[in-house]
């Protein structure tokens, strides 16, 4: 799925009157770089290039722009991922690894959009992830 760039995410915690902090730019851009990250893998990436960066800095950057409607959390078995991605799409969840991955099946995307548009207005958000789990050996 396509992401928007993080000079978009800066502009929108602008418009929405947060302050734009060095650190909040690095959490966009490991959100923006990363395939479906968690929180922790987000702050070791930022961490790389700004070691000072708390923690709780981090996962408060994290939180708001969940907060602000612009990441959306797949919660998997044992953690969370988070994608940023802008358009509504299915997940499939491989429980045993937490790996996560789009689903850009056409038909499923229609069916999707189809369904989002008979939800009720004050609907936030629409889901629909498969979970995967390991196949029982014989």
């Amino acid at each position: 799925m396509k992401k928007h760039s993080a000079d978009h995410y800066k502009e929108e915690l602008k418009r929405e009157g947060f302050r734009v902090t060095p650190q909040r730019l690095e959490v966009i851009r490991a959100l923006v770089e990363l395939d479906h990250p968690t929180a922790k893998s987000v702050r070791e990436e930022v961490e790389k290039r700004h070691p000072m960066t708390s923690p709780s800095t981090v996962y408060g950057a994290v939180n708001l722009l969940e907060e602000m409607g612009e990441l959306t959390p797949i919660q998997g078995e044992t953690e969370t991922r988070y994608d940023l991605s802008p358009t509504t799409h299915p997940h499939l969840i491989h429980e045993e690894t937490g790996k996560v991955e789009d689903l850009e099946e056409e038909i499923v995307q229609e069916k999707l959009s189809e369904l989002a548009a008979l939800a009720p207005e004050a609907t936030t958000r629409v889901e629909l992830n498969f979970y995967l789990t390991r196949k029982e050996t014989e």
